[in-house]
């Protein structure tokens, strides 16, 4: 018996969504024969596609169902039957692909767009005359041993004061997004709503960032974190966001943050294109 589709219309989310109970899952493959989603739900796992995790098709090539018990951090994978071929996808609208197994098997992590708590509600974004923009590369800017490591979403806050005292009003993100190659400048337009994974302080080393991140939460009158509130990618990406200038253009950054819809589409391909590659997506991602 295939999932229910509890919460589902044609207003569901594409990826994978939290609402009360469990979580909806839904994605676009017009030519898959069959879709399931499998993973770690609620402190179970079942990673073989079977008929009670197989997903529902509509008349327009969606492919939806509930799964009760899902938390976030819960870790998924999509499941495509094709014409000639089988395989895991990852979703491309996951919010966050895990570092083990590393990239391209990464697996997919459910996210709560909610769960962060958010810095900011007293900023007031400079007039456009004010504007100072400075555009800077994550994983070159600043961090320590930069010939052996790239840098990191919170290596950019170590430089903060320095950019402030420069003038600069607003920070402009080159892609922070997901990219294949070892290295890159982020173009290649993967897994657009996952932060880079190179870009993410690991949680064992959380505990440095902290004086700093603290420090500067304290001058805008802001309560602590702890190293457990920043394990999650975006809550580091929302942290920079949220205590940095400001970008004047949503994207790369604003898809991250629960705020806004972002402008981009994953472009829609063949369900059945290989064994682990990435399913395709259309619309638009509330993230």
């Amino acid at each position: 018996m295939p999932l229910r589709l509890t919460h589902i219309s044609d207003q569901t989310p594409m990826g994978a969504e939290l609402v009360a109970g469990g979580a909806t899952f839904r994605c676009w493959a017009p030519r898959a024969r069959a879709v399931h989603v499998a993973g770690s739900f609620g402190g179970g796992a079942e990673w073989e596609a079977t008929p009670a995790n197989l997903m529902t098709r509509d008349g327009r090539g969606y492919w939806s169902g509930f799964v009760p018990g899902v938390r976030d951090g819960d870790e998924y994978k999509f499941f495509v039957v094709g014409g000639a071929t089988r395989g895991y996808k990852r979703d491309p609208y996951a919010r966050e692909l895990t570092r083990e197994p590393v990239y391209p098997l990464s697996r997919c992590i459910v996210r709560d767009p909610n769960a962060y708590r958010w810095h900011d509600k007293r900023y007031r974004a400079p007039a456009f005359h004010d504007l100072v923009v400075y555009q800077l590369h994550v994983g070159t800017f600043h961090g320590p041993t930069r010939e052996k490591r790239v840098s990191k979403f919170l290596d950019v806050l170590e430089r903060l004061d320095y950019l402030i005292a420069l003038g600069v009003t607003t920070l402009s993100l080159l892609p922070v997004v997901e990219y294949a190659p070892a290295s890159g400048a982020g173009y290649e337009g993967a897994d657009l709503y996952s932060p880079e994974p190179a870009f993410i302080v690991p949680p064992e080393e959380l505990g440095a960032y902290l004086p700093r991140v603290n420090s500067l939460l304290a001058r805008c009158n802001q309560p602590p974190v702890l190293g457990a509130d920043l394990a999650p990618a975006i809550h580091q990406l929302k942290l920079l966001e949220g205590t940095g200038p400001r970008t004047p253009n949503p994207e790369p950054v604003a898809r991250f943050g629960g705020r806004t819809r972002s402008p981009l589409e994953a472009a829609g391909d063949d369900a059945a294109g290989g064994s682990e590659g990435r399913l395709g997506g259309r619309r638009d991602r509330q993230a």
